[in-house]
């Protein structure tokens, strides 16, 4: 999936030994399975809370290991367009606990780059069928990794 997010965060202003975000979450993605096609929409939430961070190069540098709870709603929808006799649609509640490494570049004071890896394992397992004859599109998996990079500006 592609996707987008937008967040807010809190961490002291003197010294960032810990941080806490939430984030808004959007992906989107699709799956074929022989000449039928699913279109996927995830909508949801995040929150992140790191408990220390590193700092290297005058503090340019920040690396930052966090936990994560996300929440959200995962809904597969069946093209018309494709090979489908008729397209139906189908929504999980989509729940994920995770391990995120966070890598943060000051670019000038109050804007920064930053890279973050994830690796999630799903509360909430579901598979997307399609009917008639039955195949599956799309189950949740066992874990999941992704990755995400950013452009910030920090206020105050």
């Amino acid at each position: 999936m592609w996707g987008a997010d937008l967040f807010v965060g809190v961490a002291p202003k003197d010294r960032r030994t810990w941080s806490v975000r939430a984030a808004g979450l959007y992906g989107f993605g699709s799956s074929r399975a022989g000449d039928r096609e699913a279109d996927f929409r995830f909508f949801g939430g995040r929150v992140e809370g790191c408990a220390f961070s590193r700092s290297f190069y005058r503090g340019r540098l920040v690396i930052e290991p966090c936990l994560a709870l996300e929440l959200g709603a995962l809904r597969g929808s069946g093209q018309d367009a494709s090979a489908l006799l008729e397209g139906a649609s189908d929504t999980a509640f989509a729940a994920t606990a995770a391990f995120t490494g966070r890598f943060r570049f000051r670019i000038v004071k109050g804007i920064f780059s930053e890279f973050q890896a994830y690796l999630g394992v799903p509360l909430v397992h579901h598979e997307f069928v399609f009917e008639e004859p039955r195949e599956q599109i799309f189950r949740i998996p066992s874990f999941g990794t992704s990755a995400r990079l950013g452009l910030g500006v920090q206020f105050l």
